[in-house]
């Protein structure tokens, strides 16, 4: 029975599991519950590993276990893809967190960690801190290969050499680009929102390097007295966006803008809103739209990301998701229920190269039917209606958060 597999495992106590302050006794125990005490687990050491006997010691499983092979396929996929998901992205760090236990059980693994975390870095650190932590590398690789936790078989296993070489690429980008810097613009969807936020949210030495442009929905107000170190910025413009009959919130200033700027657009752009921290989440430094910033104006390309972690799971409604997706696309149909997959909350980075990849009509289209009748007519009438509840609940630009990056040509599912 079960007092007869924690015996069993109580007789293993000589495994990686226990360790001074981890004793059988203090995670196994019957009074700790069916999962045990949880504050003796993490990913790789739980429960079951540890105290029912379901696998074999981590350490004997070493980079064969589960949690590091699966790391070894997501890391895999975002070399051969470059797209990261999401849990590679939460991934990543933990091992990194860990590091010199990881290094025992799994140096490989442990080193593609601090590779990658060099490689999302280099354009924000100085060249000369990233030199520092690939020397840092060689040395623990070297260490490893000493203590036989690394062996020549790992360099056919797991993608080292090709992170090694994506770290001095950028670091190679990064000296070209300090020639030229990339034009920047922030595009801002305004109305009458407090802009303090970005007091905390941007370093400003980052400013002189970035354009403002603030989408004004709202007629007669001083936008521009609204941002704080005007003075800091490379340029302020205002671009008034008018979306009557019917406001479309930041779709109809986003679409705006790409209109006024079509035939002059910065090599890339940052869409945000207004109440940015309430959709992306807290903005002390570090934080995404910072760093975004500051990677781009170190060279980082980036054709199209969102600012932002959190997956979209409103419900795709067939009905209104249809209307949109035809009215946008011209489409005959539209996607099923499940099919487009991404991010939360209409904040992106995108190129000029993916903007440009539809024409000027394409956007001029769009930004007339978001903010018309056409976009809230869900039935057959002879001519399209809307009432109260359409307008005020803006759901056509709520729904807008499935299309964005399908405009900029990227896949139905993120």
């Amino acid at each position: 029975g079960g007092g007869g597999v924690l015996l069993a495992a109580a007789l293993e106590k000589g495994g990686s599991c226990w360790t001074e302050g981890f004793r059988f006794e203090d995670c196994c125990a019957p009074e700790f519950g069916p999962e045990g005490n949880t504050e003796c687990w993490d990913e790789v050491y739980t429960y079951q590993t540890c105290c029912a006997g379901g696998s074999s010691d981590p350490a004997k499983a070493g980079c064969d276990g589960e949690y590091f092979t699966q790391f070894r396929k997501l890391v895999v996929e975002y070399y051969a893809t470059g797209r990261a998901r999401p849990t590679f992205i939460q991934l990543y760090p933990r091992v990194l967190g860990n590091f010199n236990s990881r290094f025992e059980l799994c140096a490989p693994a442990a080193l593609q960690a601090s590779l990658v975390s060099m490689e999302e870095r280099v354009a924000l650190e100085p060249s000369s801190l990233t030199a520092d932590k690939l020397a840092a590398y060689a040395l623990r690789f070297q260490s490893g290969m000493e203590r036989g936790w690394l062996k020549g078989e790992d360099s056919r296993k797991w993608p080292l050499e090709e992170g090694m070489q994506r770290v001095r690429a950028g670091m190679q980008n990064k000296s070209m680009s300090s020639r030229r810097r990339p034009r920047l613009t922030l595009v801002l969807s305004y109305c009458r929102e407090q802009l303090d936020w970005m007091n905390s949210t941007f370093a400003l030495s980052a400013l002189p390097h970035v354009d403002l442009a603030i989408a004004r929905k709202c007629a007669g107000v001083d936008a521009r007295a609204a941002v704080p170190h005007r003075h800091l910025w490379r340029s302020i413009e205002v671009v008034d966006v008018e979306d009557l009959p019917l406001r479309a919130d930041e779709c109809s200033a986003y679409l705006g803008y790409i209109l006024h700027s079509y035939n002059r657009l910065p090599d890339h752009m940052v869409f945000v809103h207004a109440d940015a921290p309430e959709h992306v989440g807290s903005l002390d430094r570090p934080n995404i739209l910072d760093d975004t910033l500051q990677a781009v104006v170190n060279g980082v390309r980036l054709p199209f990301a969102h600012l932002g972690g959190n997956r979209v799971t409103m419900a795709w409604n067939r009905h209104s998701m249809g209307v949109l997706w035809k009215g946008l696309f011209g489409s005959s149909f539209a996607p099923a229920a499940g099919e487009v997959q991404t991010y939360c909350c209409s904040h992106f980075v995108v190129s000029r190269e993916r903007v440009l990849l539809r024409p000027r009509r394409f956007y001029e289209d769009a930004l007339r039917f978001v903010t018309s009748e056409a976009s809230y007519s869900y039935l057959p009438t002879a001519r399209p209606v809307t009432c109260g509840e359409d307008v005020t609940g803006r759901l056509v630009c709520q729904n807008m958060m499935f299309v964005w990056h399908v405009i900029f040509g990227e896949k139905l599912n993120l």
